[in-house]
């Protein structure tokens, strides 16, 4: 056929195909056999010629008639299809078929200009455009739309433990109630993840200072208050896990059950846990092991929340204390509320010229002599009366002729950080108590007053935040605005010296 049409000169070129370089002109208009490729090249989609490439035709191979035209345009069809689906397939998880087809173009030496494979890449390219009905970018949203959110699953042990005390150093730092719930809640999702939680850091501060066991107890109570993300039981659990193997732990903590109550103690203040649960949580342990956790907690209640929390629980003292123990635990404590008898009045002054006289006693035993005579009466006086104690006898120790020996406060304030903990409220106490002493109580001259705050202040033991709530706050009891404004003026050169000290920090 094709050289039927090459002897009349009438050739229509075609890929794969002879050409006939005799003849440069367009074939007569009126020759049946142009029209007839004429209307073949009419029935394509949108080219005047239709060309195949290599790999659909064969190399070297035409068109054999309308027949095997019809064939080839049905099979090219299906592979059209074929190709849309498996292309589709592939997308977004790897390099589009156009790029796939670059390779195959090279190996074989074609153009990819007019080919099977390059009005793919066109057609494909024009489906992964977004339009107004949808088309590829709506589907694959819909499919990610489709896929099931990732199923809640419990931390690994050490990463729970890193982000719990990530967490925790947070929130000793901030204090921020509603920031650090927040990042709890995100973070530690179930119930088996919130008591790792409490788990890690409850490990981190049983070891710790005094103020993280203070600052762990705070946290907790924020987090019981919100009823949603941890129950009260879960962190009895926790802490039962702990309990039962105290014996092992008193070997390497001997202050163990001093420290739990130390822990229990704001929990019960702020009525997330009752001594009904305290109770419940130390009921496999022997009654002296109940006895020091009880011991700690009232020692570090005042007077009235003791006695109400006390008379408000459903608990026996003998479910606590060895019946045949009880008087003596009553006493050595002070703990008159716990037998319904009145205490018996204790002048506080006497307690403070007592902790006074063992400072100044012998250097070597003076310290541990205070400590030992403060943990006795911790519990007999309110907690207000128990830091005036402090405050007053270490001012009283460090004097000499009536004024104040900078190396013997040095040694003796860091009783004072002991007790206030970093806490404000205590160390504002802290604060008015060395003004009453100064102004009030011993008429000593008023340079003694600027020494004490600068030496607290120069040894951390005091926040320049509380230093400067006790100069600005207007909301002061009657009793401790006598001297004020005195002792105010007479601390003027320390208050610019700490506006100075804030300046030159924030130039740094």
């Amino acid at each position: 056929f094709l050289r039927d049409i090459a002897q009349k000169r009438h050739f229509v070129p075609l890929c794969g195909g002879l050409m006939d370089s005799s003849r440069s002109g367009p074939p007569p208009s009126n020759n049946m056999t142009t029209n007839r490729f004429a209307l073949l090249g009419q029935a394509d989609s949108s080219d005047s010629r239709l060309k195949y490439s290599s790999s659909m035709g064969g190399k070297g191979k035409g068109v054999s008639g309308s027949n095997s035209l019809e064939k080839d345009s049905r099979n090219l069809g299906g592979m059209m299809r074929d190709r849309d689906r498996e292309d589709m397939r592939r997308m977004g998880s790897g390099p589009s078929s156009r790029e796939n087809s670059r390779p195959r173009y090279a190996q074989s030496g074609h153009s990819p200009a007019g080919s099977l494979n390059s009005r793919m890449d066109r057609d494909f390219s024009r489906s992964e455009q977004p339009s107004s009905r949808g088309g590829y970018q709506d589907n694959r949203e819909a499919t990610e739309a489709r896929v099931p959110p990732a199923s809640t699953s419990d931390l690994d042990e050490e990463e729970g433990k890193r982000k719990a005390n990530t967490i925790f150093d947070e929130w000793c730092a901030n204090n921020n109630a509603e920031e650090t719930l927040s990042t709890v809640s995100d973070t530690f999702v179930g119930p088996n993840n919130m008591r790792l939680l409490v788990r890690s850091i409850l490990n981190k501060v049983i070891e710790g200072k005094p103020h993280t066991r203070t600052k762990f107890a705070d946290l907790l109570v924020v987090i019981l208050q919100e009823k949603k993300v941890i129950t009260k039981k879960d962190v009895i659990a926790e802490f039962q896990t702990l309990i039962e193997i105290g014996d092992d732990m008193v070997v390497d903590i001997p202050f163990f059950w001093s420290i739990f109550g130390q822990i229990f103690a704001p929990l019960i203040t702020n009525e997330v846990i009752s001594i009904d649960d305290l109770r419940a949580a130390l009921d496999e342990r022997p009654l002296n092991d109940r006895a020091k956790v009880v011991a700690e907690v009232f020692k570090s209640l005042n007077v009235n929340e003791k006695t109400s929390i006390w008379t408000s629980s459903n608990a026996k003292l003998t479910e606590f204390v060895p019946e045949k123990e009880i008087d003596n635990f009553v006493k050595s404590n002070n703990f008159w509320f716990l037998t319904g008898n009145a205490e018996p009045a204790v002048d506080w002054r006497k307690h403070r010229d007592n902790l006074a006289k063992i400072l100044q006693g012998d250097s070597d035993k003076a310290m541990d002599e205070a400590h030992a005579f403060l943990a006795k009466i911790e519990g007999s006086v309110s907690k207000k009366a128990f830091i005036e104690i402090v405050t007053m006898a270490v001012i009283k120790a460090s004097l000499k002729d009536g004024k104040l020996v900078g190396r013997q406060i040095n040694k003796f304030d860091k009783l004072i950080l002991k007790y206030v903990d970093n806490t404000e409220d205590l160390e504002l106490i802290c604060l008015f108590a060395i003004k009453n002493f100064v102004v009030k109580e011993a008429a000593l001259e008023l340079s003694v007053l600027t020494e004490s705050f600068r030496n607290l202040y120069d040894d951390s033991i005091i926040s320049v935040e509380a230093f400067k709530k006790w100069k600005d706050d207007t909301s002061i009891e009657p009793l401790e605005s006598e001297g004020r404004l005195l002792a105010t003026k007479t601390l003027e050169p320390f208050y610019v010296f700490l506006a100075e000290a804030d300046d030159e920090e924030e130039e740094s």
